[in-house]
């Protein structure tokens, strides 16, 4: 059945672990369970700046973080 791959294939990939994602300016990143398979990554900017790009990126089963790397930006700057 279609659960039953689905079932598999989750167990199959939580162990493909995307390692620690990378650091931001002015910003900090978060991992609130592991690196691992859809685990998730979340970002945030320091007081006065604001964020471009996805504030959260899903470890994927080929071992890369999805999404870029967000980056923050300082409030009142082009």
């Amino acid at each position: 059945s279609f659960e039953t791959m689905l079932s598999a294939s989750v167990h199959y990939f939580s162990f493909t672990d995307c390692g620690y994602p990378e650091n931001i300016s002015d910003g900090n990143v978060h991992i609130y369970n592991e690196t691992t398979y859809l685990n998730v990554a979340e970002y945030e900017c320091e007081s006065g700046y604001y964020m471009t790009g996805n504030s959260t990126r899903i470890c994927t089963y080929t071992g890369q973080w999805g999404d870029d790397t967000p980056s923050c930006v300082e409030i009142g700057t082009v």
